[in-house]
């Protein structure tokens, strides 16, 4: 069970459809928006915005 639920505007998905889970899990983790994610290779690039701020602000913090 999560400990948290957040909302966000949109997935981040490919030129296909398909939801970019691995790269944002990546991106969540610490590794360089320009080496998980190619926004020529993606339906709405503008979406990794909300998780790029949220990375650098430390993503969810683990429970006391």
């Amino acid at each position: 069970m999560p400990n948290e639920i957040l909302a966000i505007a949109e997935v981040p998905r490919t030129l296909s459809g398909k939801k970019m889970e691995l790269p944002i899990k990546r991106l969540l983790l610490g590794h360089p928006l320009e080496k998980v994610a190619h926004s020529d290779a993606m339906a709405n690039p503008e979406s990794l915005a909300w998780f790029v701020e949220f990375a650098r602000q430390g993503g969810v913090s683990a429970p006391a």
